[in-house]
């Protein structure tokens, strides 16, 4: 119980039929809530949910509920105090009896908030590059040492060459 209450996600158990019966402490910080708050509804954590992802996730949790998968999904959780939305990656893994029967899932929720936007960075430079190499009013062209390695058309009508020169080196 320490350990859980130290580690930096959120924690959650949940009954097999997706109830929730155990949030720890960063949870309750998080969401503005507590475990007896939601404990009556399995669907009342989807009020922290961005709107934007909510039948996604509540169609996941459904199947993963239906199947006994593993569950996996990227959200956005709204912070209960501030009212902001965070990136999160929550998964939830079921515990099995001796019989195989799932007797609870355990799940973390952990926030991906900064590697969504350096993934979003690197997104939007790369459409820039993209757009550049696309480019019909200025050459552009990638080396590695003294190679060419990719050039945009217009590089290459500049130079007069055609581009299956390029792919040949």
């Amino acid at each position: 119980d320490t350990l859980i209450e130290t580690i930096p996600q959120l924690v959650w158990i949940a009954r097999p039929d997706g109830l929730h019966e155990y949030v720890n402490q960063r949870w309750c910080d998080y969401t503005g809530f507590t475990l007896e708050q939601i404990q009556s509804d399995r669907w009342a954590p989807l009020q922290f949910i961005h709107p934007d992802d909510r039948e996604d996730r509540q169609a996941r949790w459904q199947h993963t509920l239906d199947t006994g998968a593993i569950y996996e999904i990227e959200c956005r959780l709204r912070n209960g105090n501030t009212g902001s939305y965070r990136w999160f990656l929550a998964r939830a893994e079921p515990s099995r009896d001796k019989t195989g029967q799932i007797v609870r899932w355990v799940g973390t929720t952990t926030d991906i908030e900064d590697q969504k936007r350096i993934e979003d960075a690197l997104r939007q430079s790369q459409e820039r590059a993209d757009a550049l190499m696309k480019s019909k009013i200025i050459g552009i062209f990638v080396g590695e040492g003294e190679q060419i390695v990719d050039a945009n058309d217009t590089f290459l009508r500049m130079l007069g060459y055609p581009r299956e020169e390029l792919r040949t080196g």
